[in-house]
């Protein structure tokens, strides 16, 4: 049987990840067949494939892995981006929401200093 591929693919109806494992001459075929329909498949089985497809195969497979491995890379470093952006924008957001209440609490204090003195 040769070497075999280990890769992970979700299973719905189980709540956790099957492992499937194929005869190395039917690897390239699954592989490519994962970069055929990439929605269907996690981040992690598309990383599978290409690096299969990358180590294992003809050029032209080659070259398609090692462009979708770096689309992966770019994705990746593009979430991290929006995530830390986001968290920016929460900070900022927090403490206008902190100033905000600030001024509310002075300004009420200042309107009852002034109601004050305007009984007397």
């Amino acid at each position: 049987m040769g070497e075999v591929l280990q890769l992970r693919v979700p299973a719905i109806k189980l709540g956790h990840d099957d492992v499937i494992l194929v005869p190395r001459e039917t690897n390239t075929e699954a592989a490519r067949a994962v970069l055929a329909r990439p929605s269907l498949h996690t981040e992690n089985m598309m990383r599978a494939a290409c690096i299969w497809l990358r180590d294992n195969s003809d050029w032209i497979d080659q070259e398609r892995a090692r462009h979708v491995l770096k689309m992966l890379d770019r994705q990746k470093i593009e979430d991290a981006s929006w995530a830390r952006e986001k968290r920016e924008m929460y900070i900022i957001g927090l403490f206008a929401a902190i100033c905000l209440i600030g001024i509310a609490i002075f300004d009420a204090a200042w309107g009852a200093h002034l109601a004050a003195g305007v009984a007397r």
